[in-house]
């Protein structure tokens, strides 16, 4: 899949790579500086678009929809919807998108002990792993909720653990205006966070929010660990991730 704009979902490998679901590089013969938007035009920044909770009945309707827009995003699936859906999972990977862990059970993991927030990642790892997807990279604490114990089994796992910089509340049932005007709130460098949820808006705003971004110079990205801390938006929490380029 090619795009103008190629807006992020998924940071250490946790296995090789799977030949099968590797995540595909863009085919077009657009060379990447040109994806801000107008082709010639260079990049003034990069963001990453995130889809939380899925896969859902309206994935295949979410993943045209992006696939129409040229635009590539980090899906952060949860376990018992996976096993609900596992060929909406493959077909993310096979339109390019990157697949992040979302957990199997979607707890909140910071009422957890040490042991239950290692079996709900590895748990969520190994659903994956059973469809082939062994290089993920990124992990999203269920509803942003994170501790130093959460975000040690991660780094232990391998996951560079992400949170976001710009909520868009798509969760509260924003209308799609909504979704958009919070989405473009988004700087160089952050993270956009969305649903992949039956009943929200998030699908219907994306058409606005591509056309914002582009309007901006601002190319999609994928997610990428830095050394500086990030403050998220929702509980003013620390991570060390942004977007940067694929």
């Amino acid at each position: 899949m090619t795009g103008l704009l190629a807006l992020a979902v998924g940071v250490s490998a946790c296995g090789p790579q799977s030949e099968a679901l590797a995540p595909q590089p863009p085919t077009s013969s657009r060379s990447i500086v040109a994806e801000a938007g107008t082709e010639g035009t260079p990049c003034r920044g990069y963001v990453a678009l995130t889809f939380d909770d899925g896969p859902s009945v309206d994935t295949p309707r979410l993943l045209r929809t992006l696939d129409e827009l040229h635009l590539r995003a980090t899906f952060f699936t949860m376990g018992y919807m996976v096993k609900t859906f596992p060929d909406h999972v493959r077909q993310m990977v096979a339109d390019g998108h990157e697949v992040g862990n979302h957990t199997a059970n979607h707890p909140h993991l910071t009422t957890k002990s040490e042991a239950e927030v290692r079996s709900e990642i590895v748990g969520q790892r190994d659903i994956e792993r059973s469809l082939g997807i062994t290089d993920v990279r990124l992990f999203r604490p269920p509803h942003g909720e994170t501790n130093p114990t959460v975000g040690r089994v991660a780094k232990e796992l391998g996951l560079l653990e992400v949170l976001w910089s710009t909520d868009t509340k798509d969760w509260t049932k924003n209308s799609a205006h909504e979704i958009t005007d919070l989405a473009l709130q988004v700087q160089a460098g952050g993270i956009i966070d969305l649903h992949d949820q039956g009943g929200l808006h998030a699908i219907e705003a994306l058409p606005a929010i591509a056309a914002g971004l582009k309007a901006r110079g601002l190319c999609a990205g994928r997610v990428v660990a830095t050394s500086q801390v990030q403050t998220s938006q929702y509980l003013r929490l620390p991570y060390r991730a942004v977007a940067g380029p694929w």
